[in-house]
């Protein structure tokens, strides 16, 4: 059986079709803007935009203020043990996440599907070119279209 788990949405996870909200289905789901975290590491004023309004189309209660003392007063508030996490190489992520761990808080990461099931050998050095080779595949174009 699964412990009670809370689900904390990051910068990097704006999807809504994330399997963690399949494998999660029907926990809740927070995602926080820390100023604090924002000032260490800024970012434009039109990336902050775009993150905001994606998230507003995510199932999520959104907070401000200090990333861990919100999960863990919404760890109590949502009566949830367990914290699950979209996959990130977002060392700041990790770290707030190893921190929580280190307090008995157990993580589950939860990876979401590559976007393209075939490496691209050799890799090109332009995007535009390994988009060219991929598209198919991501879009899911048929033949006919």
């Amino acid at each position: 059986m699964k412990k009670p788990t809370l689900i904390w949405i990051h910068e990097d996870t704006l999807n809504p079709n994330h399997p963690i909200f399949t494998h999660y289905a029907g926990a809740p789901a927070v995602f926080v803007f820390d100023d604090a975290m924002w000032s260490r590491h800024p970012a434009a004023r039109k990336r902050i935009m775009f993150i905001y309004e994606s998230v507003l189309e995510l199932p999520v209660t959104i907070h401000k203020g200090d990333t861990l003392a919100i999960l863990r007063e919404q760890l109590k508030a949502t009566n949830t043990t367990a914290l699950a996490i979209p996959h990130t190489v977002d060392t700041r992520i990790r770290t707030l996440a190893h921190q929580l761990e280190s307090e008995g808080i157990p993580v589950d990461w939860v990876r979401a599907p590559s976007l393209a099931d075939k490496v691209v050998s050799p890799m090109p050095r332009r995007f535009f070119q390994f988009w060219n080779r991929v598209k198919k595949q991501v879009m899911h174009k048929s033949d006919a279209g």
